[in-house]
């Protein structure tokens, strides 16, 4: 058997995620529910895989009014 015929591929393999990160809070339905369906969350976008930890990032940009009222204090300031 000749050596020069054969093709060297590498092998990418993808475990599950043992851990979860997320930037926002959220609730135990809902990380079971990453955890369980973390192929399509990694598909839509909603959750990145790196090192086995599934980083869950919230997408929505607040608008001006919304970012407003979460982080300006009175008088235009913010916290």
């Amino acid at each position: 058997m000749s050596l020069a015929g054969l093709r060297c591929e590498a092998i990418h393999v993808v475990e599950a995620p043992r851990a979860i990160l997320a930037d926002r809070p959220m609730g135990d339905e809902e990380g079971a529910a990453a955890l369980r369906d973390w192929r399509k969350w990694t598909a839509d976008g909603r959750a990145t895989l790196h090192r086995g930890v599934l980083c869950i990032s919230d997408q929505h940009e607040p608008t001006d009014a919304e970012w407003a009222a979460l982080y300006a204090r009175p008088g235009g300031m913010p916290h």
